[in-house]
């Protein structure tokens, strides 16, 4: 279930339902393609958007899905499955209640919904300073909407680094400026 959890944070997954679905079809040349859910044991054939979305994974995702083809793959269904019956999960509850919940207990974690690793995802893309069209994008939302839930939470050591670029840009003018003069 690693693999799982690599996974979710690795493409910050809309939500858990979305990522419940994910078939090796739709996973080809380093992407996932986000485009059905699974919702109270019943599997829809849209996201919780109703927009597909091809989402790039990083290395950790995509070796975790690597590790988990031998696994899973042959029997052409589902990423991933229920230990406890060998199919593809039925219900993202029946995830919380068996898996994510004790998980979270036997690390000595508070519990949170496994949806706060999209949050967590997210934060690190603009911690790194990513292009904020690419992460709108992997997360399935406008630019807008990326900048206004996300932003608010980068505070702090980033502040600097970003006063840095124009102190830096301005430095480069002014000496263009005394060259030419």
């Amino acid at each position: 279930m690693v693999v799982q959890q690599l996974l979710l944070f690795g493409f910050g997954a809309t939500y858990l339902p979305d990522c419940l679905t994910i078939c090796f079809q739709i996973y080809s040349k380093g992407y996932i393609r986000v485009k059905e859910s699974l919702i109270r044991g019943k599997k829809k054939d849209s996201t919780k958007t109703g927009k597909e979305r091809d989402v790039k994974l990083n290395s950790r995702s995509l070796a975790a899905l690597q590790r988990q083809r031998k696994h899973t793959q042959i029997e052409g269904v589902s990423v991933f499955k229920d230990p406890r019956y060998d199919q593809p999960w039925t219900d993202e509850r029946a995830f919380r209640r068996s898996y994510w919940t004790p998980s979270m207990n036997i690390l000595g974690i508070r519990y949170r919904r496994p949806y706060n690793m999209r949050h967590t995802y997210a934060t690190a893309l603009l911690m790194a300073d990513m292009n904020h069209s690419f992460c709108a994008k992997q997360l399935g939302h406008s630019v807008e909407m990326f900048q206004r839930t996300y932003t608010k939470w980068i505070d702090g050591p980033q502040n600097a680094v970003q006063m840095d670029k124009p102190e830096a840009a301005l430095k480069q003018n002014l000496v263009a400026e005394t060259k030419a003069a």
